[in-house]
């Protein structure tokens, strides 16, 4: 490997002409394709043979342009002269002869560090490039920021010299990371958008070697890391990132990134590297729990990990890193690993931001040598299974607090919340409206009192009289118990007497206890609202941008059940609260009048009485 010499460039360095040249096309070129040129301009300088001496000689003689057809011949002469020719794209087709010098121009220090022959030097470019793409908002679907790209190749230096099929759009925008290192397979299906990434490649001072996936029947390692969130109704049958169509893959498993990730696996003989989304390790539709269950029956499955913000450069999600392997050992441990502390610092993992390179080779090496620690854990299938083939990986890590909770449940009786109650989910009608329907009230968070008790809903609302007649169940009764599982989760209340006819809102479940249920709907209610029912829920909790409670965990709530002096001092704590709810109350529209009074002892009797009537 090349040494950084003292005439080596920084990242830093490089991006700030890049930088100029992007604010030199600014009004020339729309900002999405400002990089590409500059892309182009940087690959005819790099193609300049260094023998020819100092580029300035080179850059002054543009200066003599005249015309577009000028231009054209010296394009056409480099081309010649190159070992590799490149056309221009369509953005740099369309800048004069002038634009272009002064661009050549100002990537000078840029196009002298290419052609130094340095590999450092080159890597540096590639990674300036890469970080401003990934930052641009209109940068595309061939993304990788230079922490991710680090990140790759990190992890596929446990496979050195192997080629690397790089399948999916963040697959190959990962292409250029692993030239040097690897050979590389891509899809010859999109060339437009393919050369972005082409263009990068080229950039090295030797030649990267490239394949089309296409031609190959198997690859030994793949990249597989499929858009996120693509939503569609019809089954994705093929794919021209991953030909040859029809997808191997069984029409059970509906969602698209899981498809193409069981596809591109089906084509490896070896590593499948598989970056997906957060929602694919946990949601609980029919499709992802076959596709989970089906990479631990065929026993693909060899690691999991968790990957903190910047995984994806369009979002500030988190990641998932699932590692397919063919030919495991029979009844071999799968590697669960959070890999937040290693990447990033625990005081920022809620924002984006680079990964450390040494804690990404630190994960690669805990990879290759499947180790333990404080954040990897060596599971068998069977606790996989045992947890509803859920790939949340905080599930299989205990904290000194989980332990905890785990002896002090232990200790008591304890039954599911699903075992003693009816659990109701709102219907989707009861948020259609008419003009002329039914009028009802809906329950909002802000309907919940301090003491934990619902005595109104305050949205009013009108439902078609089908709806409601068909969704007359839902309508609330005394003594159910509100359960909030969408965005703030853990809300609880107990409906009191309601004076109109209410339905919950679309954030809550409605928990109905059953005749014979040993503790009341006051007990219940204050059990998950104690410090064990909201730790409960919140570990139970998933989702990234709104976090939710799946049906299936709230039903698998563990509730203690009272002793009789438990179940007294349930009723007695009921009363205390609402009389120190009322309390709370009170004292709010003293400070609330104090506040609108202020010290002004002259304030108008009927300025005051229109702003407590306000605030009321």
């Amino acid at each position: 490997m090349a040494t950084m010499t003292s005439n080596s460039i920084s990242r830093a360095s490089v991006e700030k002409p890049i930088w100029e040249a992007c604010d030199e096309l600014r009004g020339a070129l729309p900002a999405d394709q400002a990089l590409e040129a500059v892309l182009d301009v940087l690959l005819w300088a790099r193609w300049v043979p260094a023998s020819e001496g100092d580029l300035v000689g080179y850059f002054d003689s543009m200066r003599s342009l005249a015309n577009a057809n000028e231009w054209n011949s010296i394009q056409k002469a480099i081309t010649e002269r190159s070992a590799m020719s490149w056309p221009p794209g369509a953005a740099t087709d369309r800048l004069g002869p002038e634009s272009l010098e002064r661009l050549r121009s100002t990537l000078l220090p840029v196009g002298r560090a290419l052609n130094s022959g340095d590999r450092l030097q080159c890597k540096a470019v590639i990674e300036a490039i890469s970080e401003l793409k990934a930052s641009d908002r209109h940068g595309g679907a061939l993304e990788c920021s230079a922490s991710m790209g680090g990140f790759w190749e990190a992890l596929l230096a446990i496979h050195p010299g192997a080629p690397v099929a790089c399948l999916f759009p963040m697959g190959v925008a990962a292409a250029p990371f692993l030239g040097m290192d690897h050979g590389v397979l891509l899809s010859s299906a999109n060339p437009s958008q393919a050369h972005w990434v082409l263009g990068l490649l080229r950039l090295y001072p030797q030649e990267v070697k490239l394949q089309s996936i296409a031609d190959q029947d198997q690859w030994p390692v793949a990249i597989a890391a499929p858009p996120w969130g693509a939503r569609m109704r019809e089954l994705l049958i093929d794919d021209p990132w991953l030909p040859p169509s029809p997808l191997d893959c069984p029409s059970a498993i509906r969602d698209s990134e899981a498809r193409r990730v069981f596809a591109a696996h089906q084509r490896c003989s070896g590593t499948t590297y598989a970056l997906m989304s957060p929602g694919i390790g946990f949601r609980t539709s029919k499709d992802l729990e076959y596709f989970r269950e089906e990479l631990l029956k065929k026993n693909w499955l060899d690691a999991v990990i968790s990957l903190p913000s910047g995984a994806h450069a369009g979002t500030n999600l988190e990641g998932l890193l699932l590692v397919l392997k063919q030919d495991r050992a029979a009844g071999a441990p799968i590697q669960m690993i959070a890999a937040h502390d290693l990447l990033t610092p625990t005081k920022a993992r809620n924002t984006k931001q680079s990964w450390n390179p040494t804690g990404c080779k630190e994960l690669a090496q805990l990879l290759n040598e499947r180790g333990e620690g404080e954040c990897a854990r060596l599971i068998p299938a069977e606790e996989l299974e045992a947890n509803g083939f859920s790939f949340q990986v905080s599930r299989y890590f205990l904290t000194e607090e989980d332990r905890m909770l785990q002896r002090y449940l232990e200790s008591r009786t304890t039954m599911h919340l699903g075992d003693l109650a009816e659990i109701k989910r709102p219907v989707a009608s009861l948020g259609r409206q008419e003009d002329d329907g039914i009028e009802v009230r809906e329950v909002t968070p802000g309907d919940i009192d301090d003491s934990g008790q619902l005595r109104q809903g305050s949205k009013q609302i009108r439902l078609p009289e089908a709806a409601l007649a068909k969704g007359r169940q839902q309508l609330l009764e005394q003594g159910d118990v509100l359960l909030s599982i969408k965005g703030g989760l853990g809300r609880v209340a107990v409906v009191q007497d309601l004076q109109h006819p209410t339905v919950p809102g679309q954030a809550f479940c409605v928990v109905r206890l059953r005749p014979n249920a040993p503790l009341t709907p006051a007990a219940l209610g204050q059990y998950l609202r104690s410090a064990v029912g909201q730790t409960l829920l919140n570990k139970a909790g998933q989702g990234t941008a709104v976090a939710f409670l799946p049906m299936g965990e709230v039903k698998s709530l563990p509730v203690v059940i009272p002793q009789p002096s438990e179940l007294h001092r349930a009723e007695t704590l009921e009363q205390e609260c609402v009389a120190l709810s009322l309390e709370v109350q009170e004292l709010s529209r003293r400070l609330e009048q104090l506040s609108q009074q202020g010290w002004l002892e002259d304030i108008p009797p009927a300025l005051l009485a229109s702003a407590q009537g306000e605030a009321a």
